[in-house]
């Protein structure tokens, strides 16, 4: 086995590449992210300005999906929909009311009507 040194064809970094590996094409990148990062790049659709956009819904979702989801069940936060899992009326379907959007046993509002 012989390696040479190279520079990687994303980041610029150096390594050791495996001779028999770049004989076939491979081993052009340091590591399997980069290599990945290359290869989203040469996709003929490749838009870097929706990569970035779609990295913040994903960052965004990671840290608020639990209570944007809840809150879509009628629940007023993700911690009162883990309380009532752990033995309030988990499984039960309770109306949505129409003002809030809470379930009726969180509408805080008193006013909304009931979905039928």
């Amino acid at each position: 086995m012989a390696y040479v040194k190279r520079k990687c064809d994303y980041c610029g970094n150096e390594y050791k590449a495996d001779t028999r590996n770049l004989k076939r094409g491979w081993g052009l990148c340091c590591s399997k992210s980069c290599a990945a990062n290359k290869r989203e790049q040469s996709k003929p659709n490749y838009d870097p300005k929706r990569v970035e956009r779609n990295n913040t819904r994903r960052k965004l979702w990671a840290e608020n999906g639990k209570e944007i989801w809840a809150r879509q069940q009628g629940y007023p936060n993700f911690e009162a929909y883990e309380r009532d899992c752990d033995g309030g009326s988990f499984g039960v379907e309770l109306e949505i009311c129409d003002l809030c959007g809470l379930r009726s046993d969180f509408c805080t509002c008193g006013e909304g009507a009931y979905l039928d």
